[in-house]
């Protein structure tokens, strides 16, 4: 990430809780005066890391206690429609705290 904060690019690090699921949002300001493309596909040029650590702990809580997305905040962005239908297709459900489907999908994937 050092290589876009050179050019102007900035994210907001963040953390969630225990017992969470659900989509991650990533907020990337452009403080440069010109527009920066970012491809999210381009594995080689990241645009965020995930690092997941095991508690040495149980929480206190069981279930998610977070909402699993917040979509509002791009209310009247483009595109947001497609994002909704995406968010909300039935085989997506593991980003709505269907943890038993999440953790089909890791263990199925490589």
């Amino acid at each position: 990430m050092v290589d876009r904060v050179s050019v102007g690019l900035e994210h907001i690090g963040t953390r969630v809780n225990p017992n969470w699921s659900g989509v991650l949002c990533i907020a990337i300001h452009n403080f440069s005066e010109e527009a920066i493309r970012v491809n999210v596909r381009d594995v080689q040029n990241p645009i965020a890391y995930l690092a997941i650590e095991k508690l040495s702990s149980k929480t206190l809580t069981e279930a998610n206690s977070d909402n699993p997305a917040i979509l509002d905040v791009l209310r009247g962005q483009r595109h947001r429609n497609e994002i909704d239908d995406y968010f909300n297709h039935r085989e997506n459900s593991w980003m709505r705290d269907n943890t038993r489907l999440l953790k089909k999908l890791i263990l199925e994937s490589e």
